[in-house]
């Protein structure tokens, strides 16, 4: 079993600046839509001028957003090295639905993988906290009524879309992703400090079993 305490806390750090970026964006882009006509902005000839204060918050959401896909690349890069690791890890224990690269494989899959991540994360936390307790460590639990919020508000997210382009379906769109991956770093703080606590557990049974061979 190795140490995975590291790449769960730079996966944190990276979604929560991820997150924060998006939210900024967002913010800045409902200024723009309550302060200025947005579809005329968007209609309007290519040599008509823009308003100063649109074009400071047009340029300041595109740069937001430029920050956030960053973020959201690199926290993708160490969540999959964290979920490789993580599925490693815990089936040393006990046993997990997905092995380690069927768990990367899904998640990489266009569109069903953000479902399948669903899936895998939830059995995961399950799986750990089971064994946690069945060997007597306490623990902070992961939330699971925070795992389906974040899996039905990204499900709406999508959904909505389906009733048209407007720019407050993309609003509500843009909350509910937002509001979702929220409540999923609330759930993930939990999980790596049990994460945390399962390998100082199995650390500490390997040093007993190899003083009782002495």
């Amino acid at each position: 079993m190795q140490d995975n305490t590291k790449l769960g806390k730079r996966t944190l750090f990276w979604m929560k600046a991820a997150f924060i970026w998006a939210l900024i964006s967002a913010v800045l882009g409902l200024i723009l839509v309550l302060t200025n006509d947005v579809h005329a902005l968007m209609n309007a000839a290519p040599e008509a001028p823009v308003p100063t204060g649109a074009m400071v918050l047009i340029v300041a959401i595109a740069i937001g957003c430029l920050v956030f896909g960053i973020g959201a690349a690199v926290a993708g890069i160490f969540w999959l090295f964290w979920l490789f690791r993580t599925t490693k890890n815990l089936r040393k224990v006990t046993t997990t639905k997905f092995s380690p690269w069927a768990a990367v494989i899904c998640t990489c899959i266009p569109y069903l993988g953000y479902l399948l991540d669903f899936i895998i994360f939830r059995d995961l936390a399950k799986k750990q906290q089971c064994y946690l307790r069945s060997i007597g460590v306490d623990f902070p639990p992961v939330n699971m009524a925070l795992v389906n919020g974040w899996f039905l508000l990204s499900v709406l997210s999508g959904v909505v879309q389906i009733f048209g382009d407007s720019t407050m379906i993309l609003g509500l769109s843009i909350a509910f992703a937002l509001l979702g991956f929220f409540l999923f770093i609330q759930a993930f703080k939990p999980y790596i400090v049990q994460e945390r606590m399962l390998f100082a557990r199995y650390e500490e049974d390997r040093v007993r079993e190899f003083e009782a061979q002495r």
